[in-house]
Order: C-alpha cells, then sequence, then structure tokens
C-alpha cells in the first residue's frame, strides 16, 4: 500500500468513528423528553461512544507531527471533555464490576461479608448505577466539530509523520511506566498516565492496520499491559471509595478487611505491571 493511502485510510477509519457516535445520537433522539431534550443513552451506547472518543484522542496524537500539535490539540481536548460528561454512569458501574472481580479472586473464608457491606456502600452512594443518562447537550455540536476538523485535512499526512505520532506514544508510555516502577509518592499517577499511552498506542497500531486485525507480538504486549493498568486503575478507584467511606465502614466491623483484601489484590497488580519495565 502506497504512503499516500495509508494516510487517507486513518483519516477514513477516524471519519467512521465520528459517523458512528453521530449515528448513536440520532438513534438516541428517537426516546428525547422534556427531561432528556436530546435524548437517552443506555449503558452500552454510553460505553461505546467513550471508546470512541479513546480512539479519536489517539487519532489526533498520532496525526500531531503532520498537523502540528496546536492544530490536533483542540480537537482532542473537546473529546477528553466529552468522555467526561459520561463518567459518572461508567464510574459507577466500574466500582460495583472492580469489586465482584477482587471477591472472585482475592476474598478468604469469612471475607465476603465485609466486602458486601463495601458493594452496600456503593450501591448507596450510586443507586441508578446502569441506568440510562441523558445526552449531554454538548455532545452533538462536538462531533459535528470533529467531523469538520477531519474534513480539513486535506494534505497528505506522510509515513514519517504516522511513525513520529506512534513512537511519541511509545515513548511517554515508557516513561511514566519507568517512573511509576522508580516508586514514590506519584507512583500511582505514573501509573494511570503510562495507561493512557499504553491504550493510545495501541489504538493507533489499529487505526494503521492493514484489512486483517495485527496480532502481532507487541500488540499482544499492549493489549496485555492495558487491561493490567486497567484493573489497577478501576482498584484505586475502588481505594478511594473506601477512604470515602472509612467511618460507615468501620462502624460496620469491615474496613481492616476490607483494606486487607483490596491490598493483596493491589500488591499482585503492582508486580505485573513493574515487570513490564525491568
Amino acid at each position: 500500500m502506497g504512503a499516500a493511502e495509508r494516510g487517507e485510510r486513518l483519516l477514513a477509519r477516524l471519519r467512521g468513528r465520528v459517523e458512528a457516535v453521530e449515528a448513536q445520537l440520532v438513534e438516541a433522539r428517537r426516546g428525547a423528553e422534556p427531561a432528556a431534550p436530546d435524548g437517552i443513552l443506555d449503558a452500552r451506547a454510553v460505553h461505546a461512544i467513550r471508546v470512541h472518543c479513546k480512539v479519536l484522542r489517539a487519532g489526533w496524537h498520532l496525526l500531531a507531527p503532520a498537523l502540528g500539535s496546536a492544530a490536533a490539540r483542540e480537537p482532542e481536548r473537546a473529546l477528553r471533555d466529552a468522555a467526561r460528561s459520561l463518567r459518572a454512569d461508567r464510574e459507577a458501574r466500574v466500582l460495583r464490576d472492580t469489586l465482584i472481580r477482587v471477591v472472585k479472586r482475592r476474598a478468604r473464608a469469612g471475607e465476603t461479608d465485609a466486602l458486601e457491606r463495601l458493594m452496600d456502600e456503593i450501591r448507596t452512594r450510586h443507586p441508578t448505577a446502569g441506568e440510562s443518562v441523558p445526552v449531554p447537550p454538548e455532545l452533538a455540536a462536538t462531533f459535528a466539530a470533529q467531523r469538520e476538523a477531519l474534513e480539513a485535512v486535506t494534505d497528505p499526512v506522510s509515513p514519517d509523520a504516522l511513525r513520529e505520532g506512534l513512537l511519541e506514544s511509545y515513548r511517554r508510555a515508557r516513561r511514566f511506566g519507568r517512573r511509576a516502577d522508580g516508586g514514590g509518592g506519584r507512583a500511582d499517577e505514573a501509573w494511570h498516565r503510562c495507561r493512557r499511552w499504553v491504550k493510545y498506542e495501541l489504538y493507533q497500531r489499529d487505526l494503521l492496520a492493514g484489512d486483517e486485525t495485527d496480532r502481532g507480538r507487541r500488540r499482544r504486549r499492549l493489549d496485555r499491559l492495558g487491561r493490567e493498568l486497567g484493573r489497577f486503575q478501576d482498584l484505586c478507584d475502588l481505594r478511594a471509595l473506601v477512604r470515602a467511606a472509612e467511618d460507615t465502614l468501620a462502624a460496620a466491623g469491615a474496613l481492616e478487611t476490607v483494606t486487607i483484601v483490596l491490598g493483596r489484590e493491589d500488591r499482585q497488580l503492582r508486580r505485573r505491571m513493574s515487570r513490564r519495565f525491568r
């Protein structure tokens, strides 16, 4: 495949992501009501749109060497804000799913009652988790602007620029991973940043891949690492909820057990992530 065709295929795939979101928004508007004039999104649609946002953000980072950082920054940040507008429902479901996974993997005899108290706390704080949510009012305009920004990319995107964009994601993931592996008070934040760039590189490789899915060694390693980093980030969110609910959990006699069980999962994940950067 020629160099120009590779850039054109990348842009076509990014446009396809935008069109997929716009189709979901059209479908959502069929369920419009006074409390949700732009329509309703169920949990599956929320997840799909958030994934499209991440892939598109990865695409703008990939295009940054060709377009210039300033030109790519505005549409990329607009996608960040769009994903954040759908974050609340996602966080509630992830807290619940993370706890279920930890119970299956790490809980021992006599510990499940304490963990059920934590599940009660999740239900109390997020009573509508998993329910449909109104479409944020700015979402349609955000993706209309995405379509226009991609249509404005008319110059050919060179292979060298694409390689540089891909390499920049690799460099950033490696830098943050090594920083996190070194420990320190901001190690968790470094792991979270590492995950972002690991996922960007994974998405970028998929965007640049041929018609058949790339199942090479690098992609498989990125996928495994991204999953481990994602589980760690979800665990950090769950531990933050535990800190916020310390008094309630302590009064129920559950705090010590919950802390011990989450600590087991934390240590295992840190060991597995650290091996990737040594």
